[in-house]
């Protein structure tokens, strides 16, 4: 019963995949780290059979986190590109207004940018279209399952020039939040590589009686591939 509800955790958690929002993404990420809870107290209490284990192995593989990352970015620019688009042409209606709280302040929007000169709009438009492309999309290599670390922290730590300006108006709005984004991807996605080799550990002891001396030892009988260490691209340390 318990494999049941973690795959059908699972499956819930990926009906959210093809959405590309980054709010859809997060709740996906909660949903994954919610399901590795107890695949975790399984292991630690030995109560997973071999059947029960190359399921969730096979489950498990089948998530890549990181590959998802850029195209949840690019929805996100691309959805900011038409807020502002919307906004310069006065068409913006929020799908929150039967909201009070979300009615007000988008109506306090409307007001603040209903006169602005259309450059303005078209500045901080640029301005996002450069960080998304110049600091945020870099950040993740799906193909190489590495995360570039440095860049990672300066996007979290995103801060346009001080003080206002017309041109990153909307930026200062709309960019902060998601400089963090790729730390939530990241820590996921490590979660999902060491679940993945915990349950492949755990059918080498139940099928040999002993741990292996190494990962490596591993392939390919119990795990196809190691996953590399996405923050140093060299192997986990077992």
């Amino acid at each position: 019963q318990a494999l049941e509800e973690i795959l059908f955790g699972l499956r819930l958690a990926e009906c959210l995949k093809s959405e590309r929002f980054l709010i859809s993404s997060l709740v996906r990420i909660s949903n994954v780290d919610q399901q590795i809870q107890p695949i975790w107290e399984g292991l630690a209490r030995n109560r997973w059979t071999e059947p029960h284990l190359a399921v969730l192995q096979a489950t498990l593989q089948k998530i890549n986190l990181l590959e998802d990352y850029r195209p949840v970015m690019q929805m996100e620019r691309a959805a900011a590109l038409l807020y502002i688009d919307e906004l310069r042409q006065g068409s913006f209606r929020s799908i929150a207004a039967a909201e009070l709280e979300y009615a007000d302040r988008d109506e306090r929007m409307e007001t603040i940018t209903r006169y602005l000169p259309g450059g303005i709009y078209r500045q901080n438009q640029l301005t996002i279209a450069h960080v998304y492309q110049d600091r945020f999309l870099p950040i993740i290599n799906a193909a190489q399952h590495r995360v570039d670390v440095p860049a990672a922290q300066r996007a979290g730590t995103l801060r346009l020039p001080e003080g206002f300006h017309p041109y990153t108006f909307f930026a200062d709005i709309l960019l902060p939040s998601n400089g963090k984004a790729s730390e939530r991807f990241a820590r996921a996605q490590v979660a999902l590589d060491l679940a993945q080799i915990a349950c492949a550990l755990e059918r080498h002891r139940l099928a040999t009686g002993t741990w292996p001396a190494e990962l490596a030892d591993l392939t390919p009988r119990f795990l196809a591939a190691i996953p590399n260490d996405l923050i140093t691209g060299r192997p986990f340390i077992y």
